[in-house]
């Protein structure tokens, strides 16, 4: 469903649970900056590696942030607002005019499975209604506007798995068609990520065009199903995939953290949040991937899902699950 937008002035005022992009607002978790700010571009990556691997990263967009560039519309240009007029970000912020219309991240795991959030795609329905965009990034530094052809947006066949639960935040969604033209992420299938791991995260922060955060961050803290890391991230990241700093394997799923932006009342308008070690930040919140498995096993080895695998806090140790219409889903 299409969701339309309320933006607010002061939103640093605000408990924000929501993301705003040009005509979509969806619940989402925010994200901070730790110490120094470790955003970059797809072209100022030198590793080649890295960057191979950032391909397998998808926006999720509204249809409307997408508008046709060509009357065959084969080719599509970012309908959005900047970064900017997006957040009422003050003038000495980065990446100000940048378009922000990804309201989510995604990461390829086999050539027609993504995983997400949970958050980002709560149903069927709202599944079917977004826009999977591949190569929403700058190539190059003299790059001014991004064009999207239709051949690098896929669309939702089937959301196989979904929570949005705090600490199982996910979503495995089939895509319409496979991705032929790059490699999926390899995850952790085996053991357990330890504390003070280095990690890094690729995605679309506050919906700009994709960044990729690498350089200092580590884990902090280990739980059951999730853990801590000082990441520098916003809620467009929700979604993205976490990365293993020496094996590049992904180790989790990017669901939340500390608050994005705060108003600054002398100039009326937002800075980024940074968080100082003094100020003893929690950190931001990842899920393991090593936490959904059986979600994902169920997802790669299903020719054809009959019904949504769903995970719910009420129903978890049952065999089948009674959904709120009544319908029953195998957990």
């Amino acid at each position: 469903m299409i969701r339309f937008v309320l933006f607010f002035l002061f939103i640093s005022f605000f408990n924000l649970s929501r993301s705003f992009t040009k005509n979509k607002l969806i619940n989402f978790q925010p994200k901070v900056i730790y110490d120094k700010d470790n955003r970059k571009d797809f072209y100022e990556i030198k590793d080649k590696k890295i960057r191979d691997l950032s391909l397998a990263t998808v926006a999720l967009f509204d249809s409307s942030s997408l508008k046709a560039a060509n009357d065959a519309e084969t080719l599509f240009k970012i309908n959005a607002y900047t970064l900017k007029d997006s957040y009422n970000l003050c003038s000495s912020e980065k990446y100000l005019h940048q378009p922000a219309a990804a309201f989510c991240t995604g990461f390829l795991i086999a050539p027609d499975l993504i995983i997400s959030a949970g958050h980002c795609a709560l149903d069927q329905s709202d599944c079917e209604n977004i826009h999977f965009v591949f190569d929403y990034k700058f190539s190059t530094k003299t790059q001014k506007q991004i064009q999207i052809p239709k051949s690098s947006i896929y669309f939702c066949k089937e959301l196989m798995s979904q929570s949005d639960d705090t600490f199982l935040d996910h979503s495995i969604i089939k895509l319409d068609r496979p991705v032929t033209d790059r490699k999926p992420l390899k995850i952790r299938t085996k053991g357990l990520i330890q504390k003070n791991t280095k990690i890094f995260v690729m995605g679309y922060p506050s919906g700009i065009p994709l960044k990729i955060t690498k350089g200092g961050a580590r884990v902090s803290k280990v739980s059951e199903t999730s853990f801590l890391a000082n990441l520098d991230t916003f809620q467009g990241n929700s979604g993205s995939a976490v990365l293993n700093s020496k094996t590049y394997e992904v180790e989790g799923i990017l669901v939340r953290g500390e608050t994005d932006y705060k108003y600054n009342l002398e100039n009326s308008c937002n800075l980024t949040n940074v968080c100082l070690k003094k100020d003893n930040c929690s950190g931001e919140g990842i899920v393991k991937i090593t936490s959904i498995k059986k979600e994902i096993d169920n997802a790669l080895n299903s020719k054809k899902s009959d019904n949504l695998i769903r995970n719910d806090d009420n129903c978890e140790n049952d065999i089948y699950c009674e959904a709120d219409d009544g319908e029953n889903y195998f957990l």
